[in-house]
């Protein structure tokens, strides 16, 4: 029986491939703070793993900041006698975790002396048939394994491009997937790219429609993710996924992208959430081709400051937000008698947008009041809104029967 759901006072009615049961435990919501008064291996909310040295240094929460004074923080840094690969790496685990809103504040590890080493960053989620028995196999029916993972990345040899990406299905020995994906300069306000590919390392093809919202982003004037601590997010909806960073100066959600596209192409299953940073020698950054060398020195460290989950409410379908540090809306939408009433956070002027869900755009209207009633439609619509101050936010919404 599929369940309707409120997503964030959006009204929506979509089948979950789920059903009515998750048939594991999804642990609460929770604010992890790694701010011991001195080094420590004592993680609360996180374990840890890896298929590497295992070297001590690798990982200690309570380690004060290298960039920040006064901040402690969950340090995680590649052993340069490691060998390459996201397991070998330090790698910190939750339980499982489904919808709802993840965020962190963090700082990846600068590369004055190596420009061209080879590292990663993940900020993720992460569940694989392959390699786990928690749950059936092959949920989405593709014949592959379900690879459940939602991702922010940092290729660390730029520090001014984003990697996010979402996969639903991936078999490691031939390279089959299912995945989604953009590729960003934060700093330049630049799409590379917004792709679907069903085999990894391949070119894919682009992305349109509700699928590559939105088209453009604004850059964030001198965005260096190594030089300072950025607080960045993702949405994971059954419908929708949204990465956002919150804009270091104004503290606006600026949204990265917010994909929207067939639900087959949305994970669905649940998943565990990840912290971690290994040695890549095969992928570079899109900027560098030549940055996959070894490190060459064990002082590549990533600083996590916090990370918090507030899960998807089960009776309501609302996003939970305890921790304070998740994404504001800049609209809620009011369901009432004569249709939809968007409600809006900021004052000024308001362009709205309307497009179907191949993106056609329907209709444009300039709003210079805080509520507006929305004009009557018979199906669901994409709603594009852009705030008086540069903000932007893409919904989609379903009318009432």
């Amino acid at each position: 029986m599929k369940k309707c759901m409120v997503l964030l006072a959006v009204v929506l009615c979509g089948g979950s491939l789920l059903g009515d049961d998750v048939p594991v435990n999804l642990i609460d919501g929770f604010m992890a703070e790694f701010d011991a008064p001195e080094p420590t291996k004592n993680v609360e909310y996180f374990s840890y793993g890896s298929g590497g040295n295992q070297a001590d240094f690798t990982w200690y929460a309570g380690v004060e900041s290298a960039r920040e004074e006064g901040t402690r923080t969950l340090a995680l840094t590649m052993d340069s006698e490691d060998a390459p690969g996201a397991w070998q790496g330090p790698n910190m685990n939750t339980g499982f975790t489904q919808f709802g809103t993840y965020a962190t504040r963090v700082r990846i590890p600068h590369t004055d002396d190596q420009p061209n080493v080879g590292g990663v960053v993940g900020f993720y989620t992460f569940y694989n048939d392959e390699w786990a028995e928690d749950m059936e196999n092959d949920w989405t029916g593709t014949g592959l394994y379900d690879n459940s993972e939602i991702d922010f990345e940092w290729l660390i040899a730029d520090p001014e491009v984003l990697y996010l990406s979402a996969y639903t299905d991936y078999h490691g020995p031939t390279g089959e997937t299912r995945q989604v994906s953009r590729i960003l300069n934060l700093a330049e306000g630049h799409i590379y790219s917004t792709t679907y590919r069903e085999r990894l390392g391949s070119d894919g093809v682009d992305l349109h429609g509700a699928e590559n919202y939105p088209e453009t982003i604004p850059a964030i004037e001198n965005f260096n993710a190594a030089d300072r601590f950025y607080t960045y997010g993702f949405d994971w909806e059954p419908d929708r996924i949204r990465w956002w960073i919150l804009h270091p100066e104004t503290k606006d959600t600026v949204v990265l992208w917010d994909y929207q596209g067939p639900q087959e192409r949305i994970t669905q299953k649940p998943a565990r959430l990840m912290l971690n940073i290994w040695h890549t020698d095969s992928w570079s950054v899109i900027t560098n081709p030549h940055s996959t060398e070894a490190p060459q020195a064990d002082t590549f460290s990533v600083e996590f400051d916090w990370v918090s989950y507030d899960p998807l409410d089960d009776e309501t379908g609302a996003i939970v937000h305890e921790g304070g540090h998740s994404a504001s809306s800049l609209v809620r939408v009011e369901h009432g008698a004569e249709g939809g009433v968007l409600h809006f956070a900021e004052k000024g002027v308001h362009h709205v947008v309307l497009y179907d869900l191949a993106g056609a755009r329907l209709a444009a209207y300039s709003v210079g009041d805080r509520a507006w009633q929305l004009p009557r439609f018979t199906g669901p619509v994409i709603l594009g809104i852009t705030s008086s101050t540069g903000r932007q936010e893409y919904r989609r919404i379903v009318p009432r029967p």
